[in-house]
């Protein structure tokens, strides 16, 4: 879019209490980006008085920015579109998964506070708020008939011609009705009132970036695109590749950068309980937003948030390139699940290996150029989001320089205590002895130019400088590619022109090297297979 605290008193001898009181008004209030403040409340000494719903929004000055090119971006670099033939309609064309702290804008990160509850706000009436960016004609407000996305559904338009978007959050799919997410947060402990940047007041509800879900992102193969004119919002119709497009092409991209920087979603922050948006805030969110079930649209009163710079987008602006080339190769078939059974830590800490073998299967043009130079082909194996950041926080020795994995872990490592831990899968190409990186989080190619904010904001080390730095994107073995036909096997003509091919891996589970014992548990990971122009 360019668009009743209660108060309970205990005496014990030899401890003085520390009280902290809210008064008035209850609800979640927008944080000051720099200052900490929570807006729409005043302080005097140890009590925080909040006032109604005017003034609980910093605007400009909010952690959170919605406007268009504050919008987290969606790393995607490189894909490609093929023949029709080999790459029909509904084909995968890349998958993202986006962190929170995608998000930059004002120098945000994991700890960064966005939002703060008041002590007497019922949390579990409070939701994030997700949706599409319903308005606009190349942002949400057309989805793809399945017909035309060969089957697949809940896929809209993007400004790219022939490429369609879907896209996920905590297990929801994403349309043009606001869908409500359960969030995470955390309460200020005991201590002194006073302000000060991403400070949990003492009793206070605080929604840190950390606290946002991941977002999921898939590109497909599509047919067709949205008509020229209509009732969506058309902010992008002057931006067209080729330039010499006519009719329904206009206002869209065939190749090259993305250059429509409107958003393709949202993330807000809302309540369960209207069923209308609240212009002005209520008793759960003390500024403007828009509520489950509201249809984004074009109408003002469906996109409340906006104004109210509650939340911020998510893009593919400067951050995917589309190449038209039939000289490239699609995955065709991967071994969908490897089950390694049964085994005990005993084996393990032994240091003995449990291996299972796993086939990946492609489709090139005979004139593909394989390799891991730009322009060539290769493939790669992406550990989840999930996997990368356990693979992070384990040891900066299972993450190198290019972002490469060493150890694919479970998806939920860090966080379940069920998980056997000291235990990773290691890859490499059946009959190899050396295990090959892994790709990291984005595994995205090529190079995306820099993206500066809509307003004065902070980045970056001298607080002026672009929010999005331009961004090249490791190439190489070490960063998990390999050329793509790598231990390809001739398997047959699936089109003229074109061979398939097959590729043979061999998964080993076994003990991190240099890690304490394993643990008993269960392992659960997923991994993708990724081929990509470089």
């Amino acid at each position: 879019m360019s668009k009743n605290f209660g108060l309970s008193l205990g005496v014990i001898i030899g401890i003085v209490l520390l009280s902290v009181e809210s008064e008035g008004w209850a609800a979640c209030r927008s944080v000051h980006y720099n200052t900490g403040e929570y807006a729409g409340v005043t302080r005097s000494g140890n009590t925080i008085i909040e006032n109604g719903t005017t003034g609980a929004t910093w605007g400009d000055s909010n952690t959170t920015q919605t406007e268009d090119n504050n919008s987290a971006r969606i790393s995607i670099g490189k894909i490609h579109l093929m023949d029709n033939a080999i790459q029909p309609n509904g084909s995968s064309l890349a998958i993202a998964s986006v962190p929170p702290t995608a998000y930059k804008i004002r120098n945000t990160y994991a700890e960064s506070l966005l939002w703060a509850c008041s002590p007497s706000t019922d949390m579990s009436k409070i939701r994030f708020l997700v949706s599409v960016n319903g308005d606009d004609r190349v942002g949400g407000y057309f989805p793809v008939d399945p017909v035309n996305a060969g089957g697949e559904t809940n896929v809209f338009y993007t400004w790219f011609k022939y490429v369609g978007i879907r896209q996920y959050i905590d297990g929801q799919v994403l349309g043009r009705q606001y869908k409500g997410v359960p969030i995470q947060y955390e309460t200020g402990t005991a201590g002194s009132v006073g302000w000060a940047k991403d400070k949990c007041q003492p009793g206070w509800h605080c929604i840190r970036l950390k606290h946002l879900p991941t977002m999921q992102f898939e590109l497909l193969r599509v047919a067709g695109q949205p008509p020229y004119s209509s009732p969506a919002n058309e902010y992008c119709n002057s931006y067209t590749t080729p330039s010499n497009a006519t009719g329904n092409d206009l206002g869209m991209g065939q190749y090259g950068n993305y250059n429509c920087n409107q958003p393709i979603s949202y993330i807000t922050l809302g309540e369960s309980v209207s069923t209308s948006g609240s212009p002005n805030g209520n008793e759960y969110v003390a500024f403007a937003h828009d509520a489950i079930g509201v249809t984004h649209s074009v109408a003002g009163d469906t996109w409340y948030f906006w104004g109210a710079d509650n939340g911020f987008g998510y893009t593919l602006y400067n951050s995917a390139y589309l190449d038209n080339t039939t000289s490239a190769c699609k995955l065709n078939m991967v071994t969908p699940a490897v089950n390694f059974g049964i085994t005990s830590t005993i084996f393990l800490n032994a240091n003995n290996i449990l291996s299972r073998d796993f086939q990946v299967q492609i489709d090139c043009h005979n004139a593909v150029s394989s390799g891991i130079g730009n322009g060539q082909v290769a493939i790669g194996i992406q550990p989840s989001q999930g996997a990368y950041s356990a693979a992070q926080a384990f040891s900066p020795t299972l993450v190198n320089a290019s972002n490469g994995v060493s150890t694919l872990l479970s998806d939920d490592y860090s966080s379940n205590t069920l998980r056997a831990k000291n235990v990773g899968i290691y890859i490499k190409y059946q009959g190899d002895s050396n295990y090959i990186t892994l790709l990291g989080q984005p595994g995205a190619t090529g190079s995306t130019p820099a993206t500066s904010g809509n307003h004065s904001v902070s980045c970056g080390s001298s607080n002026n400088q672009a929010c999005y730095p331009a961004v090249t994107f490791p190439q190489g073995n070490a960063a998990g590619w390999y050329p793509i036909l790598n231990h390809a096997a001739n398997i047959g003509t699936p089109l003229s022109g074109y061979t398939r091919y097959n590729i043979n891996y061999t998964a080993d589970l076994k003990k991190i090297d240099g890690a304490p014992p394993v643990t008993t548990g269960s392992i659960y990971s997923t991994a993708t297979v990724v081929v990509k122009i470089q």
